[in-house]
């Protein structure tokens, strides 16, 4: 009978987990696997031993089952039953590294750790080890620079487990009751609280329609004006959390942008490094909004918040939309001519953005250095390097390339892109609809700019101005009132 295995890894959940894993990660697996107590086939050994040149070498994807047949059962089983072990071993496997992940989330997590521990200790009546784990949860607890969402979870966790297996012996149990219920108030509005700024986020900046219902707003409000100067001094993230959500609730009342920005610079000593990333994104999210609605009469206020987080060494990297920061900080801080800080920016941080996008963000990012230098031919040929990989890419790209042709009178070449563009806005359903008008408010000024008289022009670029357009675009088109044949250079 012949051997029937076949098909790949491909995109299964196996070879997902296993390329998730580091060199180092993969090292450890392996000796999980050689552990007796998790692991006692001798199969799986070798399949790890197998599959760990093609870990190696980034490649999993492309194992066939038909060689892990060849490798692990060469004379021993064929046809259906060959077919059956394999997926039987691929099934047991898979299964293993799940545990592994789990484990190593467990290792790390110290609270879950103990909080497990604690939970453990009481259902078997240790009391002994219940003290101690409990001691040992609240003093690394007590530690926490910035108590968090989670934080906030284990202390009342402990709390709760502590009076349910001391309730009898307390001598004021009222007093844990106490604690358990501030604890609870604290968890419970934390995740309010991150849950209203997602929400009004999406409405704010991405235009969402979302049923949106802020009854307990007023609750914690009146409970953080309550606590105000015990949540300001000794639970930052939570209140620092409280001014984001004030910040969106009124977001054209710059108050609330300069409340959450004072409070996040005066305190960041303060802040966990994931808390002050997300403040700090906050912030970067918002100057930005303030930019594009016109509160701002240049880049400034987004260049000190993207110049801040630098100088902090925010480790920024880890934001899902990092390539697009990488480019507005180069980008901003040209506008202002603020080039050699853009230069540094960019050979100090290229190599934290993703390998697969890397070098067309790079292009694009040094395309705007070179622009706002009034480097034209320099960033033409930048922008030869950036290949669209999304419409953000290809807009961004597309704006610079028709100042250039405008700039330089290449009239014809203009009209090309122009129309160019207007059927790839016309064909692209994934734009953000405000970004397309927006583009095509643009793209229908120079245009006009190109076809009408130069004493009309001043006209056609106020009436542009005053529809919805980019911050970027419409500080280059105030710049054309002053000269029209002005060069791009910040203003």
């Amino acid at each position: 009978m012949k051997r029937s295995v076949s098909g790949s890894l491909g995109d299964s959940k196996l070879a997902e987990i296993l390329c998730g894993l580091s060199t180092s990660e993969f090292r450890e697996f392996g000796s999980f696997l050689r552990s007796q107590y998790f692991n006692n086939s001798d199969a799986i050994v070798r399949l790890y031993s197998f599959l760990r040149k093609f870990h190696a070498k980034g490649r999993l994807e492309d194992v066939k089952k038909s060689d892990i047949a060849m490798h692990i059962y060469p004379e021993s089983a064929k046809g259906t039953e060959l077919d059956t072990n394999v997926r039987k071993l691929l099934s047991n496997f898979t299964k293993l590294t799940e545990r592994f992940l789990a484990i190593n989330i467990l290792l790390k997590d110290e609270y879950l750790t103990g909080s497990l521990l604690m939970r453990e200790s009481a259902v078997r009546n240790y009391p002994k080890s219940f003290e101690r784990y409990y001691r040992d949860a609240m003093k690394k607890l007590g530690t926490v620079r910035s108590l968090s969402t989670e934080n906030y979870y284990y202390i009342m966790d402990a709390e709760q487990i502590y009076f349910q297996f001391k309730s009898k012996q307390l001598e004021s149990p009222e007093l844990q009751l106490g604690k358990i219920s501030f604890a609870l108030d604290l968890h419970y509005i934390s995740i309010k609280l991150l849950h209203f700024y997602s929400v009004l986020n999406l409405k704010l900046h991405y235009k969402k329609t979302i049923e949106f219902d802020t009854w307990a707003f007023d609750d914690i409000t009146n409970f953080v004006e309550r606590h105000s100067a015990l949540l300001r001094s000794e639970h930052q993230s939570l209140y620092a959390d409280y001014l984001s959500v004030k910040m969106l609730m009124n977001p054209d009342d710059v108050i609330g942008f300069n409340d959450l920005r004072n409070y996040v610079s005066s305190h960041s000593g303060r802040f966990g490094n994931i808390e002050m990333h997300r403040m700090y994104i906050y912030l970067y999210n918002h100057s930005i909004y303030r930019f594009n609605k016109g509160y701002c009469r240049n880049a400034g206020e987004v260049y000190s918040i993207i110049k801040e987080m630098e100088d902090k060494d925010i480790p920024l990297w880890h934001y899902f939309a990092y390539h697009m920061y990488f480019i507005n900080a180069v980008k901003y801080a040209s506008m202002l001519g603020e080039f050699e800080w853009a230069e540094r920016f960019v050979n100090k941080r290229s190599a934290k953005i993703h390998a697969d996008i890397r070098d067309q963000t790079i292009s694009l990012a040094c395309a705007n250095l070179h622009f706002f230098k009034g480097e034209y031919p320099d960033a033409l040929k930048q922008l030869l390097g950036v290949d669209y990989p999304n419409y953000s890419f290809y807009l961004g790209a597309k704006s610079i390339l028709l100042k250039i042709y405008y700039i330089n009178d290449e009239h014809e070449a203009a009209l090309s892109q122009i129309d160019a563009v207007r059927h790839y806005i016309s064909r692209k359903d994934i734009i953000h609809e405000r970004h397309a008008i927006q583009f095509s408010n643009f793209v229908n000024c120079i245009a006009k700019l190109l076809t009408v008289k130069d004493s009309e022009r001043p006209y056609e670029i106020r009436r542009a101005m005053k529809t919805d357009i980019s911050a970027t675009d419409r500080v280059w088109l105030q710049g054309l009132l002053s000269d029209p044949r002005k060069s791009g250079e910040p203003h």
